[in-house]
């Protein structure tokens, strides 16, 4: 069996985790902010095996924190000697960073850390076309005060 921790604080209600569990042998937990619980319905809830809820971050800086790193440590730790086939899965791309950079520290299976990053980071990917003399769109950072 799969043991599968989501990392996902926005869309776990377009996922149909019945099925998944139907057609694969997995555990699903998954870990959440507060106020994402409170939006899932009850069958989203009751069709993963674990929720780990975590309390909201009042952030001015994002919209959508981050999961705090040392719980996110010691919940791997926890289900690895529990479950020595766990993955981390980010379903979405906020958490792909976050997912990636705990595969590599817990050698765990999936998307590595230097591979996300390419995904993740747009400036390298447009040094990197620019470099295979492809033209690229001018872009601009926004300040704070366009927002």
């Amino acid at each position: 069996m799969k043991n599968v921790i989501l990392l996902n604080n926005r869309s776990l209600h377009l996922y149909d985790f019945k099925e998944l569990k139907n057609n694969c042998d997995l555990r699903i937990s998954a870990v959440v902010f507060d106020t994402a619980y409170n939006d899932l319905s009850n069958e989203v809830k009751e069709s993963l095996d674990e929720i780990h809820i975590l309390p909201d971050i009042a952030s001015d800086q994002q919209k959508f924190p981050a999961f705090p790193e040392d719980f996110l440590c010691s919940l791997i730790e926890k289900e690895q000697a529990q479950f020595k086939d766990t993955w981390i899965v980010a379903a979405d791309e906020l958490n792909n960073l976050t997912a990636s950079f705990l595969r590599n520290k817990y050698n765990l299976p999936g998307t590595t850390y230097p591979i996300i990053l390419n995904y993740r980071n747009k400036t390298l990917q447009k040094n990197l076309l620019n470099l295979l003399l492809f033209s690229s769109p001018h872009s601009f950072l926004l300040s704070p005060q366009y927002f």
